[in-house]
């Protein structure tokens, strides 16, 4: 499978007016044999350092329609407030199988 992660600068305003600052990008092919069951999840972790001890996790139900989605991941926690740098993991599940 081909993955590709990018993050995009976007002006306050541009788009759908959240007001966020960047965005990740994430956009892959689709694989090459679906093993008999297709992708069904999507677990987003964030963490201000490398070494994910302690990431924010999100997971996301993959739609059957439309193939193409966007989803905001919110970059705030109880407790610790907005989180204003960190590194994100994003891990593909087939069959409870990371991909």
């Amino acid at each position: 499978e081909n993955v590709a992660v990018g993050v995009k600068t976007w002006a306050v305003l541009e788009g759908d007016d959240l007001g966020d600052g960047e965005r990740l990008i994430v956009s892959y092919d689709a694989p090459t044999t679906n093993g008999g069951a297709e992708i069904t999840h999507y677990l987003v972790e964030l963490d201000t350092t490398m070494d994910f001890l302690n990431p924010i996790q999100e997971t996301f139900s993959c739609p059957s329609a439309p193939s193409f989605s966007v989803w905001t991941v919110q970059t705030m926690c109880e407790g610790c407030g907005e989180i204003v740098d960190g590194y994100f993991s994003l891990t593909l599940t087939r069959a409870g199988y990371s991909l």
